[in-house]
């Protein structure tokens, strides 16, 4: 297996050797305020550990319950919406790109990504925080292609409790439980054997329902109606959101940011391969393309990273290898394209309308 291994397990070994050999993740204690069982921010002037095999940061939170940026103290503020690209997982607070935006342009742009979230549970935080922030002109949220439709597709989706569906939801779950407990180990993880087996068994599960695989490439399978079945729900958000902007009187701004798969062709390609989907039936674009079109119906401002980020020299150090998120470098990356593409000034005007 080592020595012949297809480009796929390849990826898939470089993937889970990647960082140090400790247990991660700290988010069941990160410190939040829920209003009827919805969180609506961080504890404000709280601080917690963000770890990963690849990364072991401290996400500082506040007085407004939004991760600390650059001008963190007084002043009008700029909302930031997002997922956890936005909020930085990854990354310190002053390397986030909105702590970066903030520095270069002088504006208190207020960090208010929650990682997990999508565009309803955005739309919560506007609903449930608008007049505590102080009424904001301006708020700008930010899409993040590799799972943003999806999440709001769970957010919809119908539980049926029947016995058939409890008992594959079982068998899944077991599924899961020796899927994780091998990710864990660092012996196990390390066998090509075992991960070439685990292929085998992933592409029986999803032949029938999809279950094991990356969210991105469902979305821009162009042999299915993915995209457009999501992107209903998405459009169904969105005119919740402008509904609000016209009864509050705030203007709205949208980054799209898009998943590592998008940006680097060797990752897609070998991804696909592991997948086993055509690459003829990949179009990486689709989903930003969609979204310049909802965005135009109702004339919102649109900025969109991804072909800047592809034609970056360093475009495989944005990303983190065995995790989805952005390094530092991606952080840097996406601040200096939306730079290039007159971000600073558009938001200087709106925020003062």
């Amino acid at each position: 297996m080592r020595l012949f291994s297809p480009e796929w397990l390849e990826l898939r070994m470089k993937e889970l050797t990647a960082g140090k050999a400790y247990e991660f993740g700290s988010d069941q204690n990160w410190p939040v305020v829920k209003v009827n069982g919805k969180v609506k921010n961080f504890k404000p002037n709280s601080s917690f550990a963000v770890r990963h095999y690849e990364y072991d940061n401290k996400a500082n939170i506040d007085e407004l319950g939004g991760r600390r940026t650059k001008y963190s103290e007084g002043g009008k503020v700029v909302p930031f919406l997002g997922d956890s690209f936005t909020f930085g997982v990854g990354v310190e607070d002053q390397e986030t790109y909105v702590s970066l935006l903030s520095q270069k342009s002088g504006i208190r742009f207020l960090n208010l990504g929650v990682p997990g979230s999508a565009l309803h549970f955005q739309n919560d935080i506007v609903e449930m925080r608008h007049n505590e922030i102080g009424r904001p002109n301006l708020y700008i949220f930010n899409v993040f292609i590799g799972n943003d439709f999806d999440n709001i597709k769970y957010h919809y989706a119908t539980k049926q409790n029947t016995s058939e569906k409890k008992k594959k939801k079982n068998t899944i779950s077991l599924l899961v439980s020796i899927n994780n407990f091998v990710y864990h180990n660092n012996f196990l993880k390390r066998s090509y054997t075992i991960q070439f087996f685990r292929q085998q068994i992933v592409q029986i599960i999803n032949h029938n329902n999809q279950q094991f695989i990356n969210p991105i490439f469902n979305i821009i399978r162009t042999d299915t109606l993915h995209l457009d079945n999501t992107n209903k729900l998405f459009n169904k958000e969105l005119e919740r959101l402008m509904r609000m902007a016209t009864n509050l009187n705030f203007r709205i701004i949208f980054i799209a940011l898009p998943d590592k798969y998008q940006v680097n062709e060797n990752l897609l390609r070998a991804k696909a391969k592991y997948y086993s989907i055509e690459e003829s039936l990949l179009d990486k674009l689709a989903p930003n393309q969609t979204l310049e079109r909802n965005f135009r119906n109702y004339g919102i401002p649109f900025f969109d990273v991804s072909n800047c980020l592809m034609k970056n020299k360093q475009f495989y150090m944005l990303y983190y290898t065995q995790d989805n998120h952005f390094t530092k470098y991606g952080h840097e990356a996406v601040a200096e394209c939306l730079e290039k593409q007159g971000f600073y000034s558009i938001v200087k005007s709106l925020s003062q309308s």
